[in-house]
């Protein structure tokens, strides 16, 4: 059996609420259209940058019965480094793949690419290890 590293795929929000949700609805169906065994190596987070919009109600909402989905919200506004340590920090998987809330992953196939990258030790300018 092929084992795989694990990733989760990043996204940092602030005050987009609307973009956030188009975001989470692409990311589901990515999520879905990926093959069953590889879904257990595959996970996102949102870390948020305390929106004052509704942004966390959306974000608790949607974590409901995904277990491969987590959020973090800021407690107040941070910069984005600190925001982005976060995701680091909050990630417990191989790999960290980050992004922003407009940002897309063209199809569940591209992370499949990405798994079977990681799987041959080739890193790419979207990942980084997040331990030595």
């Amino acid at each position: 059996m092929t084992t795989f590293p694990t990733i989760t795929v990043a996204v940092l929000n602030l005050d987009s609420r609307d973009l956030l949700l188009k975001q989470l609805e692409w990311m589901d169906s990515l999520y879905k259209s990926l093959p069953a065994e590889l879904r257990k190596y595959v996970y996102c987070l949102v870390s948020d940058n305390a929106s004052r919009d509704d942004s966390a109600k959306a974000l608790a909402g949607f974590a409901e019965g995904r277990e491969w989905f987590s959020y973090s919200v800021q407690p107040e506004f941070v910069h984005v480094d600190i925001n982005i340590i976060t995701c680091y920090e909050k990630s417990d998987t191989d790999y960290v793949w980050l992004m922003a809330v407009d940002d897309y992953i063209c199809s569940g196939e591209n992370i499949v690419q990405v798994l079977d990258l990681l799987k041959d030790h080739r890193l790419s300018g979207l990942t980084f290890p997040i331990s030595p």
